[in-house]
């Protein structure tokens, strides 16, 4: 009988965990200098992280071409400038400056103080 404190029945019948090796330590610059792996070239700007998309995605264009057509139906020019900002990205790259320069630790209450 096995001294394991796990129940034969999780383990299987006759089975010995495997030991713990401690000779089997990964080492970042063993891989660095393989020669047979090829170079990391891009190391992480690959263009994929929060501002991926860098110009307005195709439902933003529609959007901006539909409040462009609306604001001249209508005759109001603010919502015609809107639409072309959100059409070419201009709307998008403004709301991101925004939210860069937004402080999350500011917070503000009602009553001022």
């Amino acid at each position: 009988m096995s001294t394991d404190p796990v129940h034969t029945s999780a383990v299987g019948i006759n089975a010995k965990p495997m030991p713990q090796s401690t000779d089997r330590v990964f080492d970042e610059n063993i891989l660095a200098d393989d020669p047979s792996l090829p170079p990391q070239q891009h190391s992480g700007a690959v263009g994929l992280g929060p501002n991926y998309p860098l110009g307005p995605s195709k439902s933003d264009e529609i959007k901006g071409v539909v409040e462009v057509i609306k604001g001249k139906v209508l005759g109001k020019p603010e919502l015609v400038e809107k639409g072309r900002k959100r059409r070419t990205g201009e709307l998008m790259h403004k709301e991101r400056e925004q939210d860069d320069t937004a402080n999350p630790f500011v917070t503000t209450r009602p009553n001022g103080k």
